[in-house]
């Protein structure tokens, strides 16, 4: 079999043609036998954008970073990269904090077996950016470096590992904007001037924050750079530049590109962006852009749990980039598989791989649900058909029978997580506002799941039928946000018991002592099941034993000038109890304990405690939506909403309202005792 070995991973890399999925996502990067086995020559992590931000002494974000730098350990890694955006807020205190979790991890730079483990870290925009006291731009970026990781600053360094060329560019100047970015000025000029003494036999890795223009994800791609790299590097087919910036998802294939070099978007360890791509000329419905179109209803996607990297092992014969989930250590997708040596430019285009891309398809048997009335909704189930690649996002076409006919878009959801994760094997709800469509009378509604270079896989079908005679129980307006005043409560009808998780967005209106949201509690013992509470009126809180036993199973400070995202889940595996909670994203609590399960037999509230059948420690809370698992199956799907003439929880799931106690009637956007509304 005759094939040019540079254009492979133009026809098979990405969604590979060859490529047969194994359980959990891998693929098998080429036919057994095109390559050589053996131990690779060279193996490193690559991180970037971790945004370790100071809270109080701690820092958000610095355990998840631990927890990646001790997955490329137990690799082991010969190096680890990090290409921008370690310190959140520019701090030296923040920059400090990434240092000393390294020497946790890497004590004088050092692996367990004693192997020396390099340091491949750039400056980031938001490293350059504190201008504050104790900013690393006001001690300076040379000065901060020197004092931070005990090594001489240049605005380019040169390092060889394992006999392999990394080259890093900081930021160096200007604020960000988004396009066109200029803060790495240096860059292409060291290119131009060192190129040449690079070996040319061997590939080379170019690192900066910012993306090249025109390369990964397109033109559309957030934050790439004013060209002048791509420029310099376009005389180097052996350069890989490896950037991040965007918190453009790794899960999409199009964050690697070929082209007369190879540049990679390395994604984000901190959180999965949005704003990148092809999202301006094809808007999605839960992009979050509601302010510019304002028929859009939906909310955007959660990606705050989007914490992604890729380890690389070098070979004679290929390079192999391996992208991770850092919130399971699940596999993002197949492997990225280079063939060696990297001689001839290929065409600057990503069409010859969306076309031999394979799309994803439904599972037998997967059907739609849709009603309408002012709101058309979709239910729409996961489309993880057994040996398919995995699904981007879906495309929605709604015609009517008495003409009219449109699109839409939504991104899937868990798009940017593990494709074995409970979100990303999750089925969603498309809302779209009856208003902005064009098709009247019956609609027909089709639904294609598509990868990520735009690639249709077979469509399902359904008819949506008029909400009104369906049921008496769907709302008539959805509303932005529900709020309580501390009086009321919401039984939710689900037990407080182990292997139960909730995704809440909230926001805490008064700092009660040991105000309740979500949680049951039985006499006896008092024992709790808590997912989320306060705790000494500034905390968050999860819990889950006696009282006495266990006062805090993890807390932290809660923002009470917005709203948070707020996951938590209690699980047992026949031994141990598990707690988690995360605030914005942020790690804030993963204790394990050797202890029997618990089931209260009891329904959990909102807004307060189940105490024996009784509203107990009600809060005054802020509530935008709530979301139940139990067993990884969703249960419920809470949606603040009115219903005639009431405020009240619609649940997606069992298709029925949740009336608060007691009942609170809403007229318009007005605040009435109880409950307060705001209409989208």
């Amino acid at each position: 079999m005759e094939m040019n070995r540079r254009r492979f991973i133009q026809g098979a890399g990405a969604l590979f043609g060859w490529g047969a999925l194994r359980s959990g996502g891998r693929a098998f990067a080429a036919p057994s036998g095109l390559f050589s086995q053996g131990t690779p020559n060279l193996t490193f992590g690559i991180l970037t954008d971790i945004h370790l931000k100071q809270s109080g002494e701690s820092f958000n974000g610095q355990a998840m970073f631990r927890k990646a730098l001790e997955w490329f350990r137990d690799q082991g890694v010969d190096a680890v990269a990090v290409c921008g955006d370690m310190a959140d807020g520019g701090m030296l205190a923040e920059l400090q904090a990434v240092a000393q979790t390294w020497s946790a991890v890497f004590p004088n730079d050092a692996a367990p077996d004693g192997r020396h483990v390099e340091r491949l870290f750039i400056y980031g925009n938001h490293d350059y950016g504190g201008t504050s006291a104790g900013s690393i731009r006001g001690l300076g970026l040379a000065e901060a470096w020197q004092q931070t990781f005990g090594e001489t600053y240049t605005p380019v360094w040169r390092k060889e590992v394992c006999g392999y060329t990394f080259v890093g560019a900081h930021w160096t100047t200007g604020g960000c904007k988004g396009y066109d970015e200029v803060g790495i000025p240096e860059g292409a000029t060291w290119i131009t001037q060192n190129g040449a003494t690079i070996d040319p036999a061997k590939p080379f890795f170019y690192l900066q924050h910012a993306p090249p223009k025109n390369t990964c994800l397109g033109p559309w791609h957030w934050g790439r750079d004013d060209g002048r790299i791509t420029t310099a590097l376009s005389s180097f087919p052996n350069a890989i530049a490896i950037t991040g910036h965007s918190h453009a998802s790794i899960s999409d294939d199009r964050s690697i590109w070929q082209g007369a070099f190879t540049a990679i978007n390395a994604g984000s360890l901190k959180y999965t962006g949005l704003e990148y791509g092809d999202l301006l000329p094809a808007v999605r419905e839960n992009d979050g852009t509601i302010a510019n179109n304002s028929g859009r209803i939906m909310s955007k996607i959660a990606r705050d749990d989007g914490h992604q990297g890729l380890i690389a092992r070098v070979y004679d014969d290929r390079i192999v980039f391996e992208r991770r989930d850092f919130e399971d250590l699940g596999l993002l997708g197949p492997d990225w598989v280079m063939p060696l040596p990297m001689t001839e430019p290929v065409p600057l285009a990503f069409a010859p791989r969306a076309e031999a891309s394979v799309p994803p398809e439904f599972p037998s048997g997967a059907a739609l649900s849709a009603r309408v009335g002012d709101v058309l909704e979709v239910e729409i189930p996961a489309a993880n058909r057994e040996g398919c690649p995995r699904v981007f996002d879906y495309k929605l076409e709604i015609e009517g029978s008495e003409g009219g006919s449109d699109e839409r878009f939504v991104f899937a959801e868990g798009f940017h997580r593990s494709s074995g994760s409970v979100r990303a094997n999750a089925s969603m709800t498309c809302q779209v506002s009856a208003a902005t469509l064009t098709a009247t009378g019956g609609l027909n509604v089709k639904v294609f799941p598509r990868n990520s270079f735009g690639k249709a896989g077979a469509a399902i079908s359904t008819t949506a039928v008029p909400s009104a005679t369906v049921q008496a129980g769907l709302p008539d307006a959805f509303v932005e946000w529900v709020e309580s005043n501390g009086t009321q409560y919401i039984d939710t009808g689900i037990k407080g018991r182990c292997n139960t998780s909730a995704d809440m967005k909230i926001r805490w209106m008064l700092l009660n002592a040991d105000a309740s949201f979500l949680s049951s509690r039985i006499d006896g013992g008092n024992t709790r099941f808590i997912l989320c509470s306060n705790s000494r009126k500034n905390k968050y809180y999860v819990c889950h034993k006696t009282w006495n036993e266990s006062v805090n199973a993890g807390t932290s400070s809660y923002n009470t000038t917005g709203p948070d995202h707020v996951e938590s889940s209690i699980t047992h595996d026949g031994t141990d109890v598990t707690f988690t909670l995360r605030v914005n994203g942020n790690l804030e609590v993963n204790r394990t304990e050797t202890t029997s399960a618990i089931d209260t037999n009891l329904n959990m509230y909102l807004f307060a405690q189940n105490k024996g059948g009784a509203a107990d420690l009600k809060s005054s809370v802020r509530c935008y939506g709530v979301k139940i698992w139990q067993d990884g199956e969703l249960v419920r799907d809470f949606r603040p909403c009115v219903k005639d003439g009431n405020v009240m929880f619609y649940d997606a799931v069992s298709k029925t309202m949740f009336k608060p106690f007691p009942a609170i009637p809403a007229e318009g956007n007005v605040n009435k005792d109880g409950l307060t509304i705001v209409v989208r």
